[in-house]
């Protein structure tokens, strides 16, 4: 502190500002130094104002709740304890402060200047810390929507390995049973044998001369026995092969009859257009539900009562090339060529699947684009090819 003689007059410059108090609860040094100043706010009066603020002493950060960050630098004081300290010196002050018992209550007043660059200083921070939770909420809400997507692709996939699974114990559970009927079966002509030979081998320890032929009976009801077991074992063996192989033959045998339709229709050839297209149809009769589902379980878009493939899809489904046969030579005119290929539409959808489980049959429907090559007898004209 310090008691030199007055600087000039607005060495401190003021305008009309905020008033305030602070308590002080605790004992020991206050922590802050005091210069003067003559503020015409106060008639010019001397004013001691705060230069200094140290962060251990008693004052620090009181008055928070009053005015932003509490006693600061650039503060007037007022007041010490209640008592005016307005046009005394700095003797007069160290005295009171001494004096004063704790708590002690002081009276400052700050600028409107330095209260404006306080808010304006926290307005800054705010706005930075609202940007900041801005962006950590997008990316927040854009996880979010991630990890959402990913939780109803796998909960899709775990539905339909449910159904999946669901469906093979279904039928797991058909051919247990089927299993159990064959298995009595065999059980009771196991047992109709048997007790025919107990009965002919009872009879034969009273006649003795039936022996030789109970023995020959024996002998051909085991073989019998052997024959029946090997027949199971056989059908058994047949019902895991056609669990295996059925899905690949009928995969030719629509491969087949689909290239049987990639055909140059009659009215491709007379139509005096180059591009000719019609809509082509077939049934797979004989497709068990299991089979179905084995070849077209997985791929394809679901509507209520069909399934839709793109060219690529059932390509992949057949695994076969679609467009294989695609150019067609025309027999009875070698310089007359089409190109023959499914279409896709302007929605990239060309195979259309209808499968009805109660008459095990699948209707395949799709358009075929016939196009016509170019070719030497081509500015003739259809009408003239074939007059």
């Amino acid at each position: 502190m310090t008691t030199e003689k007055a600087p000039p007059e607005n060495m401190y410059p003021v305008t009309e500002g905020l008033r305030y108090s602070a308590y002080i609860p605790t004992d020991g040094p206050l922590g802050f130094t005091l210069d003067y100043a003559y503020p015409p706010e106060f008639d010019h009066k001397w004013v001691p104002v705060i230069c200094g603020i140290n962060a251990s002493g008693a004052a620090f950060g009181c008055g928070k709740g009053i005015v932003p960050d509490g006693i600061r630098i650039g503060d007037y004081l007022t007041h010490l304890g209640g008592v005016p300290i307005i046009g005394t010196n700095m003797q007069r002050i160290v005295q009171l402060i001494k004096a004063a018992p704790r708590p002690l209550v002081l009276t400052l007043c700050r600028t409107l200047k330095s209260t404006l660059q306080t808010l304006q200083q926290h307005v800054r921070e705010y706005k930075a810390d609202a940007q900041w939770r801005g962006r950590e909420r997008v990316n927040a809400l854009t996880q979010r929507q991630d990890l959402e997507t990913k939780i109803a692709t796998f909960e899709e996939a775990n539905r339909r390995l449910r159904k999946a699974a669901k469906e093979k114990l279904i039928e797991f559970g058909q051919v247990k049973n089927n299993l159990k009927k064959m298995q009595a079966q065999l059980r009771k002509d196991n047992y109709g044998i048997l007790k025919q030979i107990n009965d002919d081998a009872t009879a034969a320890v009273a006649r003795p001369q039936l022996n030789q032929g109970l023995k020959h009976n024996l002998k051909v009801a085991e073989e019998r026995i052997q024959e029946l077991e090997t027949k199971w074992n056989q059908k058994v063996d047949q019902e895991r092969t056609n669990l295996n192989i059925l899905p690949t033959k009928f995969r030719k045998m629509i491969c087949k009859m689909m290239g049987s339709k990639l055909q140059v229709p009659v009215a491709a050839i007379t139509n005096p257009q180059p591009l000719y297209e019609e809509s082509v149809s077939f049934t797979v009769e004989g497709l068990t539900n299991s089979i179905f589902r084995e070849i077209f379980g997985n791929v394809g878009r679901r509507e209520k009562k069909f399934i839709i493939l793109t060219v690529p899809q059932m390509e992949k489904v057949l695994k076969i090339n679609l467009g294989m046969n695609s150019t067609i030579t025309m027999k009875d005119n070698p310089d007359l060529q089409f190109h023959v290929q499914v279409k896709e539409n302007e929605l990239g959808n060309s195979v259309l699947l209808r499968y009805k489980k109660e008459t095990q049959s699948l209707k395949i429907s799709c358009i075929v684009e016939t196009r016509e090559m170019e070719s030497g007898v081509a500015s003739l004209g259809k009408q003239a090819r074939f007059a």
